[in-house]
């Protein structure tokens, strides 16, 4: 019997098999959008989506009179994904569409518009304008206000919230700048005693393991947590204050990222 055709026939199934296995893994993505003014994005972070890949991209945005439009839409399903757009400075937001939930904060007189979700496909639309130097900043003041008042509400919340949750919280994180998944992680090393082994996360959780690995290294780079190896094993934890003020001296990375 010929080899030819089998070779052929494994050939297509592997052809076949190999999109269903991308896609069962999911995509996943913790990236930065930063916008300038001429219209460019510059993309950093962390993805396995080719859209999504670190580098400048010039095809997000476009403008019509003195309306620009950033559009983002991926017609892939993520696992799980969180991304922060910061619009350029002196910008004004006329409206934004979301695949998910957003946080708008300002900061250095940059907006900056804060999302996160899983199990979709992930899109982000903004239409803004670059107000001149001598426009009429009084809307800007309102909106700002508004945030703010938000923010107080907030914080309020969190503060409340950080009685409930124990000794063995930091809570010194910002919620909305975490994706699902690792919210969870968190809240099971706060309910055990401020740590836990990767096996038992991943037990308990019912997280995949690249996935759970993944997070965990999200989270341990934004200084939340620490992972060590014990023995065949790695633990989990809650750096102490003093390893996290080292850590942020160390790195030298401003705590406005990750931290309140």
């Amino acid at each position: 019997m010929s080899r030819k055709p089998v070779a052929i026939a494994s050939l297509l199934l592997f052809a076949i098999l190999c999109p269903i296995a991308a896609n069962a893994a999911g995509y996943y993505a913790d990236v930065t959008l930063d916008i300038s003014s001429s219209g460019e994005v510059k993309v950093s972070g962390t993805t396995n989506h080719l859209m999504l890949m670190p580098g400048l991209y010039d095809n997000y945005t476009s403008k019509k009179g003195s309306r620009w439009l950033f559009n983002l839409t991926i017609n892939d399903s993520f696992s799980d994904y969180i991304y922060s757009a910061r619009l350029p400075p002196s910008s004004s937001v006329n409206y934004i569409k979301s695949s998910a939930p957003v946080r708008i904060e300002e900061e250095a007189g940059r907006i900056t518009i804060i999302g996160a979700g899983n199990s979709e496909k992930p899109y982000l639309i903004i239409q803004y304008e670059i107000l001149p130097q001598n426009q009429d900043f009084r809307p800007m003041i309102i909106f700002g206000a508004i945030a703010l008042a938000g923010l107080a509400l907030y914080l309020f919340a969190s503060r409340q919230s950080k009685k409930v949750q124990g000794k063995h919280s930091l809570k010194n994180y910002r919620e909305e700048a975490l994706t699902d998944r690792q919210k969870k992680i968190i809240m099971f090393i706060e309910s055990h005693g401020g740590s836990s082994t990767q096996a038992l996360l991943e037990k308990e959780l019912k997280i995949p393991k690249a996935s759970l690995s993944r997070n965990i290294q999200t989270l341990s780079r934004k200084g939340i947590i620490k992972k060590e190896s014990r023995g065949m094993s790695n633990l989990v934890y809650f750096p102490k204050a003093e390893e996290k003020k080292e850590s942020d001296s160390d790195s030298g990375k401003s705590k406005i990222k990750y931290w309140n």
